[in-house]
Parts: structure tokens; C-alpha cells; sequence
């Protein structure tokens, strides 16, 4: 049996084939996180700095090794060394600043981004500086984690001056309304305002009912962040089907909702009655869990209000992201639910290619059921991340929207 090599020594081997160049080991590092073998990479980024000690680039894939191996305390340190021997990389503090939110180090998180944002002047930077604008973003996002509502929605304010069609600045504003006052959520942002992105209008006619969290990545993608109680859902469509039919009874209520938190160090909600696990994107940072929890159910609660009153307008497409155990015969019972609302509706169903079923083949299976295809984006071998193909989402919103029309 020939001996298994470790990290180190795998890693020799392949710099032999390489040029003795930065660029040529950063291609070959980012190979290996694509293919799973971060114990190599991590390897070959301390070996690369040994070789090339000033090349930030090498420096900041070391550190996101560690971010991808959620070893917090150890991506902190790395950031910590980047930021130490490259002062005034602005790439590598707000990184430092996200791993320390994700550590539970929020109040250094919170005192770093203080400092790099005070010698800034107090003027319209946000919307001349892609840099300046994402630290301001963080900057307000964290308040809202913190449960610091007073100072999130000064920053969130001040965003909304300068970049006021900002799909980001947007959503990060409406979420922080939704923790305080769900009514003046929906005052504040009506008809679910959308970003100036060139697709987003398009994506907004889509309701995202769950399934899995693709079209939620796919809606930011493409510069809408609607408000929308399925959009960060993994949910059954056997489920799906049982909370349309009750009227989406008890979701938000205190003696069906729980409260977690991720691998990632972030809260998610779920539904003891339908088995949906709900992200929320709310770093765990030492809040008040309990006044969280309260805020979050409130939220759920507006959420829910609000999907029962589209589902009453039939306005919008309501879309569900097959999951692999999704069958054909598990779609019409939702068609079927969403019909009741208003007979408008109109529910398409997103399944994975086949050679039997190509991407973008949009048809109408039945009275109010579209069935599309997209291609795969998940990476190969399976496991080592995944990417989604924003290219094949467009075109067949695209078809379905012209179905529907």
C-alpha cells in the first residue's frame, strides 16, 4: 500500500510543477479549496509566504483557509498578522472585522471598524467608494446584531441619504424595521423597492416559497432584496403544501417557533409544524437572546401577514426550488393550495436539468404550474462548495415570466 503523503509533502510535489511565481501558486491554491484539500492549501499558503513574504494575496488566502475550516479564533489571528504587515490594505481590516464578529469578538469588531472609519471626511464617500460603502454597510449591519437598534438605524439613515437605491442598504434597513416595528417596515419600504440592478424588476415578480435558499442568492444576485417569509426557507413541499392549506397558522407564535444557531455562528429560527429552518443572518455576538427571540418572532409574524396578503393579490409568481427528494406528484398539491388563495396564482416549480428535461425548458404542466429547468452549479466532487448558475436562473425566469404575461 503506497503511504498517504502528508499536507507538506503533497504540496512540494506539486510546487515542482509550478513556476516560482505568486500568481502561478495562487491559481494552484484556489484549485485545491475548489477540490476540498484545505489541508494542503493551507500548506502550500506557508509555504508560498516563505517564499514570497510580501505578496498580500498570499497572506489573505492563508487567512481565508482558516475562515473555511470556521476556525474563527485562528482566521482572527491570521487577519490580525495581514492587517499588521499590510496596514493599509482596507481588503484585509473589514475581513478582520468579519472574523472577529464571527468569533463573538463583536465589541473589537465594532472598536476596529470605529477607527477605520473615523479619519474618513463626513461626506457622500458611500457612493464614491465601493470600499468606504461596504465598511459603512458593516459598520450598521453589526448594530442590528448587536441588538444596538438605536445606532443601527442612525447608520442604517445615513446609508439611506447617500445610496438610497442601494438593494443592500434597502434590505439591511427593512430588516432592522422588522425587529422594530414591522408596520413602519412596511411604511418606510413599500411594494417591495428594489435595487437599480438591470434584472431586478424581474426577479421582484417572483415570491420565493422555499424549497431550498438558491432563489434568495439568486434575487441578491441580480439587486432585489425582497421581504419575504419563504425566501431563507428550506422547507418540504409536503410541508409547504400543510402551511398554505392552514393559512400559515402559528409561524411566529411563541409555542411553535425555536431559536438556534448555525455552524457559522448565526441565529436560525424553525417552525415545530412544519419543519422549516429559516435563516436569519444574525450573527451570534452575545445579544440579549431572549429579546432576540422576541424581536424575531415578530418578525416572522409581519412576514407571515405580509405573504398572506400576496397570496390574496395573485400579483406574483410564487416559485419553489425543487430539492433532490421532490417529485412531480409533490407539485400539484401546491399548485393546488396557492389556487385557493386567488385562481390567478401561479406557481413555478424549479427542478434540476436532465438529458430528459433541459435547462430553460419553461412549460405549462397544468392550470396555474409552470415547470423550469436550470442547469447544475454545484462544484464537483460533491462536498466542496457550490456555485449557482445565475445565467440559467435568468433565462428561465425570463420564459416564465413571458408564460405568465
Amino acid at each position: 500500500m503506497r503511504p498517504t503523503l502528508t499536507p507538506e509533502a503533497s504540496w512540494a510535489a506539486l510546487a515542482k510543477t509550478l513556476p516560482n511565481e505568486p500568481a502561478a501558486h495562487l491559481r494552484a491554491l484556489a484549485t485545491l479549496m475548489e477540490n476540498g484539500e484545505v489541508d494542503v492549501a493551507d500548506a502550500g499558503c506557508r509555504a508560498g509566504l516563505a517564499a514570497f513574504p510580501a505578496n498580500v494575496a498570499l497572506a489573505s488566502r492563508y487567512a481565508r483557509v482558516a475562515e473555511r475550516r470556521r476556525d474563527w479564533a485562528e482566521a482572527v489571528r491570521r487577519w490580525q498578522a495581514v492587517r499588521a504587515r499590510f496596514p493599509n490594505n482596507r481588503l484585509a481590516q473589514q475581513a478582520l472585522a468579519a472574523a472577529l464578529v464571527r468569533a463573538g469578538a463583536a465589541d473589537a469588531a465594532e472598536t476596529l471598524l470605529a477607527e477605520l472609519l473615523a479619519p474618513l471626511p463626513e461626506d457622500d464617500l458611500a457612493a464614491a467608494d465601493p470600499g468606504v460603502r461596504r465598511l459603512l454597510i458593516d459598520h450598521a449591519r453589526l448594530a442590528t446584531n448587536r441588538g444596538d437598534l438605536e445606532a443601527a438605524r442612525r447608520r442604517w439613515q445615513n446609508l439611506l441619504r447617500q445610496l438610497p437605491d442601494d438593494a443592500a442598504v434597502q434590505h439591511g434597513w427593512r430588516e432592522l424595521q422588522t425587529l422594530e416595528d414591522p408596520l413602519a417596515a412596511d411604511i418606510a419600504a413599500p411594494a417591495d423597492r428594489q435595487g437599480s440592478g438591470r434584472h431586478a424588476a424581474l426577479m421582484a415578480r417572483f415570491e420565493g416559497l422555499g424549497g431550498t435558499c438558491e432563489f434568495g442568492l439568486v434575487q441578491r444576485h441580480f439587486g432585489a432584496e425582497p421581504l419575504g417569509l419563504f425566501r431563507w426557507v428550506t422547507l418540504s413541499a409536503a410541508n409547504l403544501r400543510l402551511a398554505l392549506e392552514d393559512r400559515l397558522a402559528g409561524i411566529g407564535e411563541p409555542q411553535f417557533t425555536r431559536m438556534g444557531t448555525s455552524a457559522a455562528h448565526q441565529f436560525s429560527t424553525s417552525d415545530t409544524r412544519y419543519g422549516l429552518a429559516m435563516h436569519t443572518f444574525i450573527a451570534d455576538v452575545g445579544q440579549d437572546r431572549e429579546k432576540l427571540f422576541s424581536q424575531l418572532q415578530r418578525r416572522m409574524r409581519f412576514l407571515r401577514d405580509k405573504l398572506l396578503q400576496d397570496l390574496t393579490a395573485g400579483e406574483k409568481i410564487f416559485l419553489y426550488r425543487c430539492r433532490r427528494d421532490t417529485t412531480s406528484e409533490d407539485i400539484a398539491p401546491v399548485a393546488a393550495a396557492l389556487r385557493a388563495y386567488n385562481p390567478d396564482n401561479v406557481l413555478l416549480a424549479v427542478r434540476m436539468a436532465t438529458p430528459q428535461d433541459p435547462a430553460h425548458a419553461v412549460r405549462r404542466q397544468a392550470r396555474g404550474m409552470l415547470i423550469g429547468n436550470i442547469r447544475d452549479g454545484r462544484k464537483q466532487p460533491a462536498g466542496t462548495g457550490w456555485e449557482v448558475d445565475f445565467e440559467s436562473w435568468l433565462e428561465t425566469c425570463r420564459q416564465a415570466v413571458a408564460l405568465v404575461d
